[in-house]
């Protein structure tokens, strides 16, 4: 982080934000190895790997504003995180769209979640996109 970008109170309170959200996925990513152990499934494996890894970028992400790593000049993951997890929402999207268009939902609960799904994927894939121009 930059010296002049944000104040560092204001760093250390979404640090802590995200330290409290890496604490919650990292006792969700445990919940789903106990179910894994007891019934195996591949949307399971893909459901924990996925949590597991945001556990890491959280609690990077949390050391990196509270001030416990120096990232001064760097991101505080490697920019191959942030693509692949753009790549990551993008397939999410496409799906939901795929999803929308062919297997017409039956209510509109679910039309409006997909629909949500799809539109929340743009600025988040945006939001990846700045972060790997950030250091060049």
């Amino acid at each position: 982080m930059v010296n002049d970008e944000i104040p560092e109170s204001i760093a250390r309170v979404v640090g802590h934000a995200c330290g409290v959200i890496a604490v919650g996925m990292a006792a969700l990513s445990l919940l789903g190895l106990w179910a894994l152990v007891h019934r195996f499934t591949w949307g399971g494996l893909i459901a924990v790997a996925v949590a597991a890894a945001l556990t890491a970028v959280f609690f990077r992400w949390a050391g990196s504003l509270i001030g416990w790593w120096d990232t001064s000049g760097r991101l505080s993951v490697p920019k191959a995180v942030y693509v692949v997890f753009a790549a990551f929402v993008g397939v999410c999207a496409a799906l939901g769209g795929y999803l929308l268009l062919v297997d017409m939902p039956t209510s509109f609960d679910k039309a409006f979640t997909l629909l949500l799904g799809v539109f929340s994927a743009v600025p988040l894939i945006y939001l990846c996109y700045l972060a790997t121009q950030r250091f060049k």
